[in-house]
């Protein structure tokens, strides 16, 4: 039961990732090159619970996955339709938090903490560890792993 609560809130955190696209206006610029590149949970921990896999064996990785760009420019997609969906927005560094916006003149829609070379969603019923990566991990790696 916990894993399904674990799993639902993942999806949330997936959803609110990139709600919608954001302004092309690039004007709110990163003020931290070395944040940029592409990045996609490593785990999720919720209460005394540490999950990295799904039921089935296959990978967490693919819940979210964005690329924050040199540009300022932070691209989400759906694992399941790779490049088909993307969601653009901007991002930019605020002392240890590092903002998402989908309109530049409005709130963040995510706030995530730089904890080291993580970026961690804190969440109430949870929090949500996206990792750098060089290249995603793709739903066929996760599929070929539970053989």
């Amino acid at each position: 039961m916990k894993k399904i609560a674990v799993l639902s809130m993942a999806a949330v955190l997936a959803a609110g990732c990139f709600v919608g696209c954001g302004s092309d206006d690039s004007s709110k610029k990163s003020s931290g090159s070395k944040y940029a590149g592409k990045y996609e949970v490593s785990k999720i921990v919720s209460e005394d619970q540490e999950i990295t896999t799904l039921p089935g064996g296959s990978s967490i990785a693919t819940f979210i996955q964005f690329e924050l760009t040199d540009d300022g420019k932070a691209i989400g997609w759906d694992a399941d339709k790779g490049e088909e969906e993307k969601d653009v927005a901007t991002w930019s560094v605020d002392g240890s938090e590092l903002k998402i916006f989908e309109d530049e003149d409005k709130d963040p829609v995510m706030t995530l903490k730089i904890e080291g070379d993580e970026l961690v969603m804190d969440e109430t019923s949870g929090k949500a560890y996206l990792s750098k990566v060089s290249e995603y991990t793709t739903i066929a790696a996760t599929e070929a792993n539970e053989d």
